[in-house]
């Protein structure tokens, strides 16, 4: 009985920190799902809701559109994308500036908009920034920005839209950590319920033991 008792106990620890940790992961996940508005009604979703980018580089991405991800592509909407048509004639990127299409997933509708923007390293900005072709822009992981008419931007404070990025991003990852953590508890909480009907079986041995003595 007392060896039982013991292994009861020691599975007590281990499951209540598993429980924790669900509980942990589910709260920031119903947090941010209520923050980003995920599932919520939207006459016109913003386009940034369909977006899945690399994570790493969010801030790229927006710095490269800012406030133009929360246009919509429904065509009824105030604001929203349109098909550009062909891009047979657009420049290509200048040498050393590595396109950002090729770590996002957006909607066809973006896709001659993010051909038209490299992602570079802060040093070579500068230098790149002087072989654009109109429309063009060079962006930096952090959130640096040299447009092609002159404009740059030195990366500072996450924007609104970065942050969004990021957010979606790490409710992603959070359904597979709330995956695995489940499944831990689960096992544990098996452990547990195995370890107290031991406890049951020793005790029911004792009393037959007492009473045959």
């Amino acid at each position: 009985v007392r060896t039982a008792r013991a292994a009861a106990e020691r599975a007590r620890g281990p499951l209540t920190e598993a429980e924790r940790t669900v509980q942990r992961l589910e709260t920031e996940s119903r947090t941010l799902s209520g923050l980003l508005n995920v599932g919520g009604l939207d006459l016109w979703p913003p386009v940034i809701d369909q977006i899945e980018v690399e994570a790493g580089c969010e801030a790229a991405l927006a710095a490269a559109l800012g406030d133009d991800l929360d246009a919509g592509t429904d065509p009824a909407a105030p604001v929203h994308w349109r098909s550009p048509g062909s891009a047979e004639a657009d420049p290509a990127l200048p040498e050393g500036a590595a396109p950002l299409a090729a770590h996002v997933r957006a909607p066809a509708i973006l896709g001659r908009a993010l051909a038209q923007v490299g992602l570079v390293d802060p040093a070579d900005g500068p230098a790149l920034q002087k072989r654009l072709a109109a429309g063009q822009r060079l962006v930096s992981r952090a959130g640096d920005l040299w447009r092609w008419d002159g404009l740059a931007m030195t990366a500072g404070a996450p924007t609104a839209a970065a942050q969004r990025l990021s957010g979606r991003n790490r409710l992603a990852a959070l359904e597979g950590l709330l995956d695995a953590a489940r499944a831990t508890q689960q096992a544990l909480k098996s452990e547990a319920e195995q370890a107290r009907a031991a406890i049951g079986t020793a005790e029911a041995g004792e009393r037959a033991a007492r009473e045959t003595l």
